[in-house]
């Protein structure tokens, strides 16, 4: 029998949101050309499966950043695009993946702030942030409006990813919010990096209000954890926990402001370094 490692569905004009084990993917078509926004971590083929869908060759993937639930499948096209400290760890498996399942054989082209690849009457930007994990890039699609954040802006978002200090600082976070604030007028929709639907933009002012609360000193008690939905797929890698080993739970904190949960180290709350961190995160 055959395994199906993908479900998908069309959320917009010549859009379709691919879920599967690891993170969501959204493949974006144009008049000659698609690509895939972030690949996820499952073990099928994934270009095969969207070059199906579109009928169009997909050859390229946006990736939003660099932990391997993100980029696992990138080794199945040719070339991803995604930030320089993300492209030193998007080919390490940050969950227990078995790396011999993976191809790794794939071009990757480093971005920042401004950089635009058309695909034929459609057009994306990217938007360089920090939060998350280092050199995220939020990918605006100029022409469609929607904006693709990965998991800097989400349900949850986790400034605290592994555990490894130095942390991703709130400010610094609040400040790449702001960036995404000021373009609020490009943008009508987002869809982000474990999300089953394209959702209001009104998600980035929720992001800065809760941003707002924790840097006044708030926080709020944590949500309950929430099983991995059953379309993510019955085979597929097995999440391993981070090694916590000289981490203070005491540190953890959570603040929401409606749809949004935010993550952090209340030690790296208002701290301005940008950090050039790599390896554990």
């Amino acid at each position: 029998m055959d395994i199906q490692y993908f479900t998908s569905k069309k959320v917009w004009e010549d859009t379709w949101l691919i879920t599967s084990h690891g993170s969501t993917s959204y493949l974006c078509a144009g008049k000659e050309e698609a690509l895939v926004i972030d690949t996820g971590d499952s073990y099928g083929n994934l270009r095969e499966y969207t070059e199906q869908l579109c009928k169009k060759p997909v050859r390229m993937v946006l990736n939003t950043h660099g932990h391997f639930d993100h980029t696992g499948l990138n080794g199945y096209f040719d070339r991803a695009y995604l930030g320089r400290l993300a492209a030193e760890i998007a080919r390490e498996p940050n969950g227990g993946q078995p790396i011999e399942r993976y191809p790794m054989d794939y071009e990757i082209v480093t971005v920042d702030d401004g950089f635009v690849l058309d695909i034929g009457g459609r057009k994306f930007e990217a938007i360089r942030m920090d939060g998350h994990s280092p050199d995220s890039i939020a990918w605006l699609d100029l022409t469609n409006r929607i904006l693709f954040t990965g998991d800097n802006l989400a349900g949850m978002v986790p400034l605290n990813y592994k555990c490894v200090d130095p942390q991703p600082s709130m400010l610094l976070y609040m400040m790449s919010v702001a960036k995404l604030l000021a373009r609020r007028d490009e943008y009508d929709l987002v869809g982000y990096g474990h999300g089953r639907e394209l959702v209001d933009a009104d998600i980035v002012n929720h992001a800065m209000m809760a941003a707002l609360r924790a840097l006044d000193g708030e926080t709020d008690p944590a949500d309950p954890p929430h099983p991995r939905p059953k379309e993510d797929g019955v085979i597929g890698p097995v999440d391993v926990p981070p090694d916590l080993t000289g981490h203070d739970p005491a540190d953890d904190a959570f603040v929401r402001y409606k749809d949004v949960q935010i993550m952090f180290n209340k030690r790296y709350l208002k701290d301005a370094t940008r950090y050039d961190i790599v390896k554990g995160t």
